[in-house]
């Protein structure tokens, strides 16, 4: 059996050089189609062909000019070619390369590219070693592998048997949890994994032939090689699983938290309507006992809060007319123009408590921006909702002064320094639409910011008494 391992691995090691420059560029191919399972959802960049292109071009340079230099000693070369430590430092620089480049294709974080990286070269190996176990095994029972014929329909098989089980498995899955939120420095754990226990196991196992290894012990380690690629895809993406099981329950969180503060700020301007009430009895007091005229300044301060409540209550909805109202109110100290044109009822199927996480952020976010507007005739913030097509659309609008970055989500960036507890509303409203199985987008048109969402109605939804 030794022999006939030997005999195999001769074979197959003595393949024509051609086929060797073959083996090697289908490999990359694999390579950029297994990061490419997990990748090619995310944002791209402007100009992403002229980048692949790009990076690919930098890469077989410098590919090329490392094989120049190796060449001028073909013994040195010889010797490099089969020494599994340069092959392992070889292939660990490829995915290096990889996990720096990938960034310039698509808009996601470097820890994103790592999970991307070292998941689809798990992928590779995967086949990489599948392909390997069969030629041993087919070469031992004499069938002819080693030509190129033979070498292009094995990769080929085992890519098309592999690729497809592990986009199922693996990549599927981690796409549909978002692969933003793997900005979890266990990843990085993954690369060195990858490194050392699937390349090099890899690299390992195709020089056991050529040392006299039995085939049936080649075969176990070919196999355990397999386990250990299913392994750490399985783990990196359980680290995504957990990561975003985290970031949901922070979500909870600050969900449980923005609706306090809210409730906090409706006392608030609660407490602000009972002093303008106040203010309306003290007058009518005054009035009663034959006092001074009224204050007309006075009486034009309670006329415009009358109105805001006055005009703005009447959408069809409680919920969504006290969360109007109490904005209204809000845009009215501030000297913002505030306009609605609701249908209350296209939002019965919502719950209060997610009407006024959905609204309240929406319209604390447009706040916010527009009194910055140093032009008081600019300040403006309007909103509409009707039934659209059997969707309830949502639309909200404000001017705004200065830039506005938008981030690889399609949400535009906080101001604020602090990433990581400003920037919450966007995503929160999000996390409602999507709930309800809708979309949240946003747009800038001028100095215009438009935020815009769609939510399916569901067939027999009723709206709540107003």
């Amino acid at each position: 059996m030794g022999g006939g391992t030997v005999a195999a691995a001769q074979a197959i090691s003595s393949t024509p050089a051609g086929t060797e420059s073959m083996t090697f560029l289908l490999s990359l191919a694999q390579i950029m189609a297994g990061i490419g399972l997990f990748a090619a959802g995310q944002k791209r960049r402007t100009h992403f062909w002229w980048r692949l292109v790009g990076v690919v071009a930098t890469f077989c340079l410098l590919y090329a000019g490392i094989a120049g230099l190796l060449l001028r000693d073909a013994s040195r070369a010889t010797r490099l070619s089969q020494s599994p430590v340069f092959l392992v430092v070889l292939f660990a620089t490829i995915l290096a390369y990889a996990v720096l480049a990938l960034p310039l294709l698509y808009d996601m974080p470097l820890w994103t590219s790592l999970f991307c990286c070292t998941a689809g070269y798990t992928v590779q190996n995967l086949a990489s070693g599948t392909d390997g176990l069969v030629r041993l095994v087919a070469q031992a029972q004499g069938m002819p592998v080693a030509d190129t014929p033979g070498v292009l329909l094995s990769m080929v098989g085992a890519t098309a048997a592999v690729y497809p089980l592990c986009w199922w498995l693996y990549a599927r899955p981690a796409r549909r949890m978002g692969l933003v939120s793997t900005q979890n420095r266990e990843i990085a754990f993954s690369f060195m994994f990858v490194v050392m226990a699937v390349i090099a196991f890899d690299v390992a196992n195709k020089q056991l032939p050529l040392h006299g290894v039995p085939l049936a012990t080649t075969v176990t380690l070919r196999v355990v090689h397999g386990a250990v690629c299913l392994f750490s895809l399985g783990t990196e993406v359980e680290i995504l699983l957990n990561t975003r099981l985290q970031v949901e329950a922070a979500t909870s969180a600050r969900m449980a938290a923005e609706r306090e503060r809210q409730w906090e700020q409706s006392q608030k301007n609660v407490e602000a309507i009972n002093l303008k009430c106040h203010d309306i009895r003290h007058q009518i007091r005054n009035l009663q006992t034959g006092g001074a005229a009224v204050d007309k300044a006075v009486l034009d301060d309670i006329a415009r809060e009358v109105n805001v409540y006055d005009s703005k209550v009447r959408t069809g909805n409680a919920a969504l007319d006290t969360i109007l109202s109490e904005k209204g109110l809000v845009c009215e100290r501030a000297g913002i123009a505030f306009t609605c044109i609701a249908d209350g009822a296209a939002l019965g199927f919502m719950t209060p408590a997610d009407l006024y996480s959905l609204f309240g952020n929406a319209t604390e976010n447009a706040i916010e921006a527009t009194s910055r507007v140093p032009d008081a005739d600019r300040r403006s913030i309007g909103i509409d909702v009707r039934m659209v097509a059997g969707m309830a659309r949502i639309h909200v609008e404000n001017s705004f002064v200065g830039g506005l970055e938008m981030g690889s989500d399609g949400l535009p960036r906080t101001s604020k320094g602090d990433t990581l507890n400003h920037g919450f509303g966007m995503r929160s409203m999000r996390a409602v639409a999507e709930r309800y199985g809708g979309t949240l987008t946003t747009r800038v048109v001028g100095d215009v910011f438009h935020l815009n969402v769609l939510l399916p109605v569901p067939e027999g939804a009723e709206a709540p008494d107003a």
